[in-house]
């Protein structure tokens, strides 16, 4: 039978084995032992670490739009900021756009109603230490706006007043940690009102002759770093002023055949300080201060 042929032939195979020497038996003992030893301990190691799925694919994200047909009065976004409450202000040229998460309010100069705003056409917002809203405008100079009621009041320029703001085409407003605000325009300079002399500025502009001044009168972008140093950009380099000696270090650009007169936008660190030139996306090339 196949089974008895089977069973005799491990029989005489196990007859065999058992004639070796006893050292061959200690030393197949102790190799089983540390084969199932290692078995045990490798199934010990897969079930206690999960296994980790790699993907090549990346993350899924999701982008959501927002049109005319969702509210907006105007389709161009100047710049986006979102409050400590979580409001999201929205600057375009047909007014500012507070969002919620579901709707829009609308903020926008009214007719003969001098506590609107004075223009439709926004560039920025910043938010005041105390919740207001900060807002610069095409024309209409510098607006501050109580964003509850939204009644806004207006800081305009006056050539017969030397303290007034320097231009009504203001770009970015800046509120410092020591409570003074830094507001650039785009044909007027820099001007800062400090904390506690509401309506007042005093006024940083370009003058050839002078290297320690400013290194244009159109500026876009300010930030304050952590030693509370003001950085501006220019559309002819950049500029750090020291607000306590007022003193001006500045840095030129070098100039390429692309467009050299776009906005320059900063971002800061605490420790390095990076700028980019964004003359319609296109490059171009800088210098950074030490």
């Amino acid at each position: 039978m196949a089974f008895e042929r089977d069973f005799q032939s491990r029989t005489n195979y196990s007859i065999k084995i058992l004639c070796l020497p006893m050292k061959f038996y200690a030393s197949l003992f102790l190799v089983f032992c540390i084969s199932l030893t290692t078995k045990n301990a490798g199934a010990q190691i897969e079930k206690g670490t999960p296994k980790v799925s790699l993907s090549s694919e990346a993350p899924t994200l999701r982008f959501e739009q927002l049109s005319i047909e969702d509210g907006l009065a105007q389709g161009s976004a100047n710049t986006i900021m979102q409050d400590k409450q979580g409001f999201i202000w929205i600057a375009t040229q047909g007014g500012l756009h507070r969002y919620d998460g579901y709707e829009f309010k609308i903020f926008t100069s009214v007719s003969f109603d001098t506590t609107s705003l004075s223009d439709s056409w926004v560039w920025g917002t910043t938010e005041a230490s105390n919740g207001d809203i900060w807002v610069t405008t095409q024309g209409g100079g510098l607006n501050r706006m109580n964003p509850i009621s939204g009644t806004a009041v207006h800081y305009r320029h006056d050539p017969n007043d030397s303290t007034s703001i320097s231009s009504d085409r203001p770009f970015k407003a800046l509120e410092a940690s020591n409570g003074d605000l830094w507001v650039s325009t785009f044909n007027g300079g820099l001007n800062r009102m400090r904390a506690g002399e509401d309506g007042k500025f005093s006024h940083y502009r370009y003058h050839p002759e002078d290297p320690n001044s400013i290194t244009s009168d159109q500026l876009y972008w300010l930030s304050e770093d952590s030693d509370g140093q003001i950085w501006v950009g220019s559309a002819n380099g950049i500029n750090r002023i020291d607000p306590k000696t007022e003193l001006v270090t500045s840095t030129y650009m070098i100039q390429t055949p692309i467009r050299d007169t776009i906005s320059l936008k900063m971002y800061l660190g605490n420790t390095s300080l990076r700028v980019t030139k964004e003359p319609y996306g296109l490059p171009q090339v800088m210098v950074l201060l030490d």
